[in-house]
């Protein structure tokens, strides 16, 4: 089976076709940060106006991220403007996309409160436009949310990684607080649409001077995207520092994203403060059960702080 990064290069002459000869100088290329297992490459491309300028390629994308590029690129940032798209690509059936390239690097080192206040505020006009053309859609509960603390439960009290005695000690105490916790989060509002993978590294910083226009941020990877509540993508992105919390350079996204939401007018969701208490500690007591992906040691115990921190506010 032929691999997605193998797969771009062998797909170069038929990018060529669909493109009517405008796409040239394509360079695959992969980022640490990348999750997904899209190819992606660097490139150039003649426009309309018959101005070339930088793109990123991007292939096989799914259908929400290609609906994302589509129809919401129209508005301006943060959507990346887009240039060409399409369904097929030789004998494939996928989506593949051709959209702007920003000239700097997502702020991965030392981002600053700025870059996190930039983000949410993308996030928050990704879903500003999303709800206005395709309305606030109906949540997800894709979790088993019980289940997954009770495989969290038995695997901390089989010990064997860093901590462990400490987390049984703690899941054992904060077990109680489960069924509630797990009956708001299933009750929470549909806010619209949540981002769904917002890390630092799905922010980049347009700079002035861009042959794509003025400066402004752009968000990225629009694959995970779902309705939901925006306290998912605020959790989401803090947990992505729960084991250096320092690096937040003082940010508390979940304020953050509130302050975006007020300024834009939005809905904030109920009692949203209490909803990212719920997310926080629902997601910290599922940490042992996710060891495989999750068991570096900074993070148990950073993660152990939060399910402390969390299950005392709403205890």
């Amino acid at each position: 089976m032929i691999d997605a990064h193998d797969l771009g290069p062998a797909l170069e002459p038929a990018l060529d076709e669909e493109c009517g000869g405008r796409l040239s100088d394509i360079r695959w290329f992969h980022k640490r940060w990348q999750r997904g297992g899209a190819a992606t490459a660097h490139a150039t491309y003649r426009c309309d106006d018959d101005v070339v300028r930088p793109v990123v390629v991007k292939l096989p994308v799914g259908p929400i991220e290609r609906r994302s590029l589509t129809d919401l690129a129209v508005g301006g940032p943060p959507i990346p403007s887009l240039v060409a798209s399409g369904d097929d690509l030789g004998h494939y059936h996928f989506a593949w996309v051709v959209m702007e390239q920003v000239d700097a690097e997502p702020p991965m080192n030392a981002p600053k409160k700025a870059d996190f206040s930039a983000l949410c505020t993308a996030a928050t006009r990704f879903c500003e436009r999303a709800s206005t053309a395709w309305g606030n859609g109906s949540l997800e509960n894709r979790s088993d949310w019980s289940s997954l603390i009770e495989k969290s439960r038995e695997i901390a009290r089989a010990g064997g990684f860093a901590l462990a005695a400490e987390w049984a000690r703690e899941l054992k105490a904060t077990h109680k607080l489960v069924p509630k916790a797990v009956t708001d989060w299933l009750a929470r509002p549909c806010t619209g649409w949540v981002h769904g993978d917002l890390h630092i590294g799905n922010l980049l910083h347009r700079p002035g001077g861009s042959a794509w226009g003025e400066a402004a941020p752009i968000l990225i990877d629009y694959a995970e995207a779902r309705p939901g509540h925006w306290v998912e993508d605020a959790v989401y992105l803090e947990r992505t520092f729960w084991s250096h919390r320092q690096d937040l350079d003082g940010a508390k996204p979940v304020s953050l994203m509130a302050k975006s939401r007020r300024d834009a007018g939005m809905d904030l969701g109920g009692d949203y403060a209490h909803l990212a208490d719920v997310r926080r500690f629902l997601k910290a007591s599922c940490v042992p059960a996710m060891l495989h992906v999750e068991g570096d040691e900074h993070y148990l115990a950073g993660s152990l702080e939060v399910l402390r921190s969390a299950a005392s506010r709403l205890a």
